[in-house]
């Protein structure tokens, strides 16, 4: 195309048409902007939670081992009042349900206790011969507490193992 030819194509156009090119604006789209801004929001809060909600150590609903495992077939209770043993021995229908109250415990990790409670109750339980699979030792009615491989936990629903069965054993000063 010429100049001319050009000249006379740009004369041809309405002057209506010139003055809305001349004035002309592209529309700016906010959206792209907010789409970043909610897809960083979007990542951090996932970062943030995944790092906050991290399972809590060696605690059974976290998928620890259970206290009593499904493979023992006999465990012996040592239950000591005031440094005085008594011994249970429990299969079958006793140790079922001496398993479900051990794994009914709710419990979390704690720092070992800097004292010692005499006279504290204590049940140690042995798994099929081995000595000392864990301890329930209690300090006070309210204050339970479980020893488990030499970590302390602080037992926050404490109750007594097989009580119609143990709490039989209760020292007196004549013993």
């Amino acid at each position: 195309m010429t100049a001319s030819q050009f000249s006379e194509a740009l004369g041809g156009i309405h002057e209506r048409y010139v003055s809305e090119a001349i004035g002309f604006r592209k529309k700016k789209r906010h959206w792209p902007k907010w789409m970043a801004a909610a897809a960083c929001f979007a990542i951090l809060f996932t970062l943030f939670t995944s790092l906050f909600n991290q399972p809590k150590e060696t605690l059974p609903q976290y998928g620890a081992p259970p206290l009593i495992p499904a493979d023992v077939t006999e465990i012996t209770v040592t239950h000591l009042v005031a440094g005085q043993p008594v011994e249970y021995h429990f299969t079958g229908a006793e140790l079922d349900s001496l398993r479900a109250w051990a794994g009914g415990l709710d419990y979390t990790l704690m720092d070992t206790p800097k004292e010692i409670w005499y006279g504290a109750e204590e049940y140690i339980f042995a798994y099929d011969g081995q000595t000392g699979s864990f301890s329930y030792i209690g300090a006070s009615d309210t204050d339970w507490f479980l020893v488990i491989d030499g970590n302390w936990y602080v037992v926050s629903n404490p109750e007594r193992p097989l009580p119609n069965i143990m709490d039989g054993h209760q020292w007196s000063p004549s013993e």
